[in-house]
């Protein structure tokens, strides 16, 4: 303690940022431009959707279900609750169409939280059946957290995920034509892949960018299997006075080396943290101004420590009156040492 200073002023003094100290000042500029930067994000995004030219579109099935379990696109996220957390999520698209593609996925993640830093650890299981063709793999990641002010309101993360799976084409129920390339037996291969990612949160805000399936396409059964595809996902909260009700605006926006690119604006409405519900708008970049893909609600309880969610995937395409829509539905249980979580799981 300083002599010349009594007691109180020594305290006011311990707990007085030096906003003229390199290790404080940073933060501080970091906290302060946040908000006004995702702002700006929001527009840049926003217009984009009206700038891009032709286009193609295609989907990766895994990470379409990221609204109920981020990390499948950014394994920065891992561990950013600082939660134990079980997901399974199932889901079935084009209901009433044979064939048409399914998807499972179990995740367990954990963090391992420590003064100044914490690690997330995760692990996924998936199951993709898409006609005769399926896909069989897990994934398992690693994220490093640090933080950025004293008050660990501001944080920043590095993930990197390691991926293998099983690619397998049936061919045993086509048609008996004369064609060289039909075998009519199951044909597999074993493909490996890796994504990375970077990710910036606070209570408030949260921005993303990830690069997913970054090794070059190995996959004898599906050229596209392994494009590199990269996702740029960012939102708010906004707490009515009460916090009875949490709104929660986000983006995500990707596109991939082949020049596919999407856009999904969703907000998300929280009821005393207890129920909610979200509506996200998905558009296919493929021509100028683009076309309308889906609209996709999703309700979802949380008691104690389980959660329970149900999506409806309505298209917008001219394919949606053969059939009956997506169905999504995730069982969850999590254990929360701590009082906040991360904002891209609100």
């Amino acid at each position: 303690m300083n002599p010349n200073l009594s007691k109180g002023q020594s305290r006011l003094k311990d707990r007085t940022p030096d906003i003229f100290n390199s290790k404080e000042m940073l933060p501080a500029i970091i906290y302060l431009y946040c908000s006004k930067f995702l702002y700006y994000l929001f527009f840049i995004l926003n217009l984009l959707l009206v700038l891009n030219t032709s286009l193609f579109s295609q989907q990766l099935p895994v990470f379409q279900q990221y609204v109920l379990h981020p990390p499948l696109i950014n394994p920065a996220i891992t561990g950013s609750s600082e939660c134990s957390e079980f997901v399974l999520t199932d889901r079935h698209q084009w209901f009433g169409i044979k064939g048409a593609p399914s998807t499972q996925i179990l995740c367990a993640e954990t963090a391992i939280v420590r003064r100044n830093r914490s690690h997330g650890i995760g692990i996924h299981l998936f199951n993709d059946i898409n006609g005769a063709h399926k896909q069989l793999g897990g994934n398992a990641g690693y994220a490093f957290h640090v933080n950025l002010n004293r008050t660990r309101t501001l944080k920043l993360g590095f993930g990197l995920v390691g991926m293998i799976y099983q690619s397998a084409l049936d061919e045993r129920d086509f048609n008996r034509i004369n064609d060289p390339v039909v075998s009519w037996n199951i044909t597999r291969a074993f493909n490996f892949n890796a994504s990375t990612g970077v990710y910036l949160y606070h209570e408030k805000f949260f921005a993303g960018l990830s690069a997913v399936q970054l090794l070059p396409t190995n996959s004898s059964l599906n050229t596209h299997a392994n494009t590199r595809t990269f996702f740029l996902f960012t939102g708010m909260n906004f707490y009515d006075p009460e916090r009875s009700f949490i709104y929660h605006p986000s983006l995500l926006y990707s596109f991939n080396l082949e020049g596919d690119m999407h856009a999904n604006l969703n907000i998300k409405i929280i009821y005393r943290e207890s129920s909610w519900i979200l509506f996200s708008y998905r558009h296919n970049l493929a021509v100028f101004p683009g076309f309308s893909n889906s609209l996709v609600t999703y309700i979802g309880v949380d008691f104690k420590n389980a959660s329970f969610a149900y999506g409806f995937d309505l298209g917008l395409t001219a394919l949606q009156k053969y059939h009956y829509g997506s169905h999504e539905f995730k069982v969850g249980y999590r254990l929360c040492p701590f009082k906040y979580p991360c904002p891209a799981y609100e």
